[in-house]
């Protein structure tokens, strides 16, 4: 069976071989790499209006060092916990969940799946959700 009246057959079809063993969905809790949390050490989940981004963190632990959610906050971060936090989000997207909620009246839970959208595209729920998240808001 052929296209359109002058559509080339071959049109859709990938010029090169795809290398697909990188990540694929074989078990349920798979996740592709960049949604993978970070093992060993410390992580933090950090919440920005760019994405959700998974990250490893060193934290200063001099012995005249700040508190870890105080060395956050220095950075310009709200941590979700004050004993080891695994959350943090940053001021320019509170500010815009904030414009956000008073010019359109989006929910917290609307404004996170915004997030979860920009993250990943396709894989929207892969993307971590913690009841942090969603309390943070309320």
């Amino acid at each position: 069976m052929s296209g359109p009246e002058g559509m080339d057959q071959h049109v859709n079809r990938v010029p090169f071989p795809v290398d697909d063993r990188e990540w694929c969905m074989d078990k349920p809790d798979d996740v592709p790499p960049f949604l993978r949390v970070p093992q060993g050490g410390n992580h933090l989940t950090l919440v920005d209006v760019t994405s959700v981004h998974l990250l490893r963190v060193c934290y200063c632990v001099c012995p005249t060092s700040q508190q870890f959610h105080m060395q956050l906050l220095e950075s310009g971060l709200l941590s979700t916990t004050i004993d080891q936090p695994k959350m943090a989000f940053s001021f320019s997207m509170l500010n815009d969940f904030i414009c956000d909620n008073l010019e359109c009246g989006t929910s917290a839970s609307n404004y996170y799946n915004k997030l979860q959208r920009i993250t990943s595209n396709v894989f929207p729920h892969l993307v971590p959700v913690s009841a942090s998240t969603v309390c943070l808001f309320m």
